[in-house]
């Protein structure tokens, strides 16, 4: 279940992300919901209850779609500030 709500997710990102209208945002949310169902899929809560309330299930679709990475996007590492550390260790030497 939830491996087929990735996927679907992965799938729909790029459509969802760069869409401009809202309307637009909404139904491909609401085709994801629509298709996990038509599969005899469910959404479940934390405390593993299905949640029936539409606007909580296009809130989960809609969270998972904009929270999702870009797999082809370059990952940027910050450098890590190894001088200071090295400063203040030369400096507690010296005393």
């Amino acid at each position: 279940g939830n491996k087929r709500f990735r996927q679907l997710i992965e799938m729909n990102r790029e459509r969802y992300q760069t869409a401009k209208v809202r309307d637009y945002k909404t139904r491909v949310t609401l085709e994801i919901i629509e298709l996990i169902r038509s599969c005899n899929g469910r959404f479940l809560s934390g405390e593993l209850e299905e949640i029936h309330d539409e606007n909580v299930l296009r809130e989960k679709v809609s969270h998972a779609l904009r929270s999702a990475k870009d797999p082809n996007r370059k990952r940027i590492r910050k450098p890590r500030k190894v001088t200071v550390r090295l400063h203040k260790l030369c400096q507690q030497k010296s005393n």
